[in-house]
């Protein structure tokens, strides 16, 4: 019996292929750039990949794609094409290690997620005494179609650490801490505490007390 393909199934050569991948960034203090050649990461020239230093609070994304059926570029806001199935997002170490999945596939060309999200995600990975150690990661958003061929964009990010340059406390019974930045706009608050220990988790364990400066 001979093989019948469905007729109604779209007929197309090649992807819905990611492009034009960029940070949205709303913060004058963050920047990015899509010169980075993608080899210097260990991934394929082609890919489409952004570098960005982020100070936000919400790590937003956007791109354009083109459309396998007509080749050309599509820079409307969602994908409705029939022959379109989602796009999808993942998170990776730097050692692409996967920390987390987006839970659904979505039609929009923007991908964003507040960065308390990404602590809480990043905790239950590495605990949270080892959230620093993801201060640069990648985000993956990649493209699927309907015979399941796939585009993939990559975006790395690097979250510049803050820098205390010096930190003073005066006073025993009421203390008051003053605190010297290097780069204070990276900085929302700095907390001191007062423990009788060497070792110490500020979310797990108990401090005789607690001093607040906002930046």
């Amino acid at each position: 019996m001979p093989f019948v393909t469905n007729p109604n199934a779209p007929q197309y050569n090649g992807v819905f292929q990611i492009q034009n991948l960029i940070f949205d960034n709303q913060s004058v203090y963050s920047s990015y750039s899509t010169d980075i050649n993608p080899s210097i990461f260990g991934f394929d020239p082609s890919l489409a990949f952004v570098s960005g230093n982020l100070a936000e609070t919400t790590v937003s994304l956007a791109w354009s794609v083109i459309n396998p059926i007509n080749n050309s570029l599509s820079t409307q806001s969602t994908v409705n094409d029939y022959a379109f199935s989602g796009f999808s997002a993942n998170i990776y170490d730097l050692n692409r290690n996967l920390i987390y999945s987006y839970p659904s596939n979505f039609r929009n060309t923007q991908f964003s997620i507040a960065v308390s999200n990404l602590q809480d995600i990043f905790s239950a990975y590495t605990g949270s005494s080892g959230i620093a150690s993801l201060n640069q990661f990648y985000i993956d958003v990649v493209a699927t179609d309907y015979y399941s061929g796939t585009s993939t964009g990559t975006a790395y990010v690097n979250f510049v650490n803050p820098d205390v340059a010096n930190v003073n406390i005066q006073g025993i019974y009421n203390p008051n801490l003053s605190v010297s930045y290097a780069n204070y706009n990276l900085i929302r608050s700095v907390d001191a505490y007062l423990t009788t220990g060497y070792v110490f988790d500020p979310n797990n364990d108990i401090y005789l007390k607690k001093i607040s400066t906002i930046a």
